[in-house]
């Protein structure tokens, strides 16, 4: 349990990690906190920025608790320690950094032998370089996007607010099927699959900005605008215009300027990887076999029907980027594509990427980070606080060191493990794949898989990571948890409160259901009536602690137990400290009924408590029994006060504990009272 340790803590955030630029030079003041009964005698930060290990030495920070105090340091401030037990004792280094990317870690010497501290944990052993802690000197996400809490909507299925665009019935023909119009709130129709059409558009979105703002969002993820003949518009026929049955480029201008008045942010869903057969360039390149468009696709045979797609769909022929003209079109020039619509009047704050992991990637050709690194500059150079999301549903960590894509969608550091872990199955056990998943993922394995991704990325660009449980392609949060409402409420706490930007998929705050793709795309249901009204209540609530909480936005984050059918965690900077709480269901899961605390990680001779209370509020978790959490290991001080977000409850830090655990299925955030 090495990245659950007791003994030694740091964090790229405030208060362990600060950064300043003096004089074109740039500077990390980098801080430790050591567990007095390890004996560190001497603290080092070793880097090693040209291949050559550095150490530089640590000194040992007299009296913490005067900077708290407020000598030379404002409380609160990114510099100034929080209050903690007397157990424990700060280190403080300063260094310079001459590299875009540095790793570091600290080195501790003890009478008993050495240990290294690095992103992964407290070894004895001498770990890899690729597990340090990592400082991103240049590049670093938007700002904006740690305080953002996003809502994706799906434009065709949200809300039509226009009928005089909507497609009408046999209006065209895609892939051998006819485009059909449906009332709104009929079934998904499967027949007529890409081609059923509701209604919904972007005067829709505008219309219903006050329900949004009334949740707490402040963030948009929209998928596909832009003109094709498919309800996703995956299939781009025009990157240049919004499709008319979306209200057309005017209708964007009016959503921005709606969505500016309240404070909401705009993230545009891009497809760069491929486009539809009915695409401009695409016919361009059909019609003439000297145009500079032929060159955007990979044909075989010379055969203008023998093309390389997206996963063999004929209708998604993939763009290739071994074409410059192509590069320059989508992104280099001036008047590029993705430079066209963060420009005014559009002025969308960024990109989602769509199969970001399959990008420029055909065969031998393997031009992936080439092209994502000449993005990131164009479009930074065009917006500076643009953002840059791919989609990736495996492993995305090597396009995140800084220097390409500020984020990803956070499935298989987040929503994979934690669906494998609550309710014991992945989205292929829907798809009836041979290798899915139907076994519980162990509580520490879970715990592990998180920790491994967080550690492989700067800690700025896990701050920035979008964290989902639903989307436009995988099968609703609510029928992943098999309508278990106290399984959907548990994990959008959990969300909430987890270092990453937090993503609710329209329809999952009231409680909707749906299979994959295209049942996942229901209409959004309008009729108050047909709400689960406790559940937007939650997603209000969680918002809302959110948007005042600093540390659930910014702050590092602590694991504190994960372990039989529990797991928790601190979120903490210098303003503020959170402890989230979740358990699963227990009647599926083998139990444990042992204190929570880590194995090893504490003194002896704990027992397992618990407490009881009722907070007024009608809430299931208020009458819930809440077993004893060993928070020794955060440094809170006894005595600190804590009360919980859903519960209520309060509960004071006695001996080094808080009873903090839902002893039954559900999850709490449990907020310091300074």
């Amino acid at each position: 349990m090495h990245f659950i340790s007791a003994e030694a803590y740091h964090s790229g955030t405030a208060p362990y990690y600060t950064r300043e630029e003096v004089a074109g030079r740039f500077f990390l003041t980098l801080r430790l906190r050591v567990r007095k009964g390890l004996n560190v005698t001497q603290a080092f930060v070793r880097t090693a920025p040209e291949g050559e290990e550095i150490m530089t030495a640590a000194v040992k920070i007299p009296d913490p608790g005067k900077q708290y105090a407020g000598e030379g340091v404002e409380a609160g401030s990114a510099r100034a320690i929080p209050q903690h037990s007397e157990d424990w004792q700060w280190w403080e280094a300063r260094l310079e950094v001459r590299v875009p990317l540095l790793g570091y870690r600290f080195y501790l010497v003890t009478p008993d032998g050495n240990y290294n501290l690095n992103a992964r944990g407290l070894y004895r052993s001498t770990p890899l370089d690729r597990d340090d802690f990592k400082c991103a000197l240049f590049n670093n996400p938007p700002e904006w996007v740690q305080d953002a809490i996003f809502y994706q909507i799906f434009p065709e299925r949200f809300c039509c607010g226009d009928p005089s665009t909507n497609v009408k019935d046999n209006e065209f023909v895609l892939a051998g099927s006819v485009a059909k119009a449906f009332p709104w709130g009929a079934p998904v129709d499967r027949q007529s699959g890409n081609c059923s059409f509701y209604g919904g558009d972007l005067p829709g979105i505008s219309q219903k900005i006050p329900y949004l703002q009334g949740l707490g969002i402040n963030a948009l993820y929209i998928n596909p605008i832009f003109t094709s003949p498919s309800n996703h518009k995956y299939d781009v026929a025009d990157y240049l215009n919004v499709d008319p049955h979306f209200g057309g480029n005017e209708a964007l201008v009016k959503l921005r300027e709606d969505t500016k008045r309240a404070g909401i942010r705009i993230v545009l869903d891009f497809v760069p990887n491929h486009c539809g057969n009915q695409n401009i360039w695409f016919k361009k390149a059909q019609a003439d076999k000297n145009s500079p468009e032929r060159g955007f696709f990979t044909f075989y045979n010379d055969d203008n029907e023998n093309y390389e797609t997206w996963l063999g769909v004929h209708t998604l022929p993939r763009l290739n980027y071994r074409s410059q003209e192509l590069r320059d079109r989508m992104y280099r020039l001036p008047n590029a594509v993705m430079r066209h619509w963060l420009k005014p009047p559009y002025d969308v704050d960024g990109w989602r990427l769509d199969v970001a992991n399959m990008l420029a990637r055909q065969n031998f050709s393997q031009l992936a980070h080439e092209v994502g690194r000449e993005m990131r500059s164009a479009i930074k150079e065009e917006k500076s606080q643009a953002w840059l999301v791919g989609e990736q549903f495996f492993d995305p960590t090597d396009y995140q060191q800084g220097d390409e894509f500020d984020s990803a969608m956070n499935y298989r550091a987040f929503c994979i493990p934690l669906f494998q872990w609550m309710v014991g199955q992945d989205f292929e056990t829907f798809r009836g794949h041979a290798s899915s998943d139907h076994g519980f993922l162990p509580t520490f394995d879970l715990a592990e898989q998180m920790q491994s991704f967080r550690t492989a990325i700067p800690e700025t660009v896990a701050l920035n990571m979008l964290n989902l449980l639903g989307s436009h392609d995988i099968p609703r949060v609510k029928t992943m948890c098999g309508g278990r409402v106290d399984k959907v409420k548990a994990l959008h706490v959990l969300m909430f409160a987890y270092q990453g930007a937090p993503c609710i998929y329209y329809g999952d705050e009231i409680g909707m259901e749906g299979l994959g793709d295209p049942d996942n795309r229901r209409t959004m249901i309008w009729d108050d009536s047909q709400w689960d009204k406790s559940m937007i209540e939650l997603v209000k609530k969680l918002c809302a602690a959110r948007q005042e909480y600093s540390a659930l936005r910014r702050g590092g984050l602590q694991w504190l137990y994960a372990d039989g059918n529990s797991l928790a965690f601190l979120r903490e900077d210098a303003h503020s400290r959170a402890v989230c709480a979740v358990t699963r269901d227990l009647e599926r899961v083998p139990s444990t009924r042992e204190i929570i605390q880590p194995a090893g990680g504490y003194p002896e001779g704990s027992t397992q408590q618990s407490c009881t209370g009722q907070s007024g509020n009608g809430d299931k978790l208020a009458s819930c029994e809440f077993l004893e959490l060993d928070v020794s290991g955060s440094a809170i001080a006894d005595g600190s006060r804590f009360k919980g977000l859903l519960s209520g409850l309060e509960a004071v830090v006695s001996n080094g504990k808080l009873k903090a655990v839902p002893q039954e299925v559900g999850a709490e955030i449990w907020l310091e009272q300074r």
